[in-house]
């Protein structure tokens, strides 16, 4: 259930960042994205030789908008709310993608992260 969350916050970032970044200029991949992401995630792309959003995964696309925040609070109107939910949402991502199966699920917790998801990609 949370993974299916996870996605469509995913799908939600990449579109909103496909319509975002260009304006950036014409060195927005580099600029806007890869400079935002660790140097792990760097390294990925630039071994994969990845050139798309679509190529990211989820850490990756909430590092490239936490990044490039004052540039897109600015574009887009975004509110401090939004600020705190997107680290959040990196947390909620965290653990769901480090998780155990053995792990005990607390429907609050989980309740409480969806909230967080729709609240973000809102």
């Amino acid at each position: 259930m949370m993974r299916d969350h996870l996605a469509v916050l995913g799908a939600v970032i990449r579109e909103y960042l496909e319509n975002q970044l260009p304006q950036l200029g014409e060195g927005w991949w580099q600029t806007g994205v890869v400079s935002a992401l660790s140097f792990q995630q760097r390294q990925i792309v630039t071994e994969r030789g990845w050139t798309s959003l679509g190529d990211l995964d989820l850490a990756a696309l909430l590092r490239v908008v936490d990044g490039n925040w004052d540039f897109l609070k600015t574009r887009s109107n975004l509110s401090y709310e939004s600020r705190n939910w997107l680290k959040e949402a990196l947390s909620i991502r965290n653990r769901h993608a480090h998780e155990s199966l053995e792990s005990v699920r607390d429907p609050k917790r989980e309740y409480r992260d969806v909230d967080t998801l729709a609240r973000l990609a809102e």
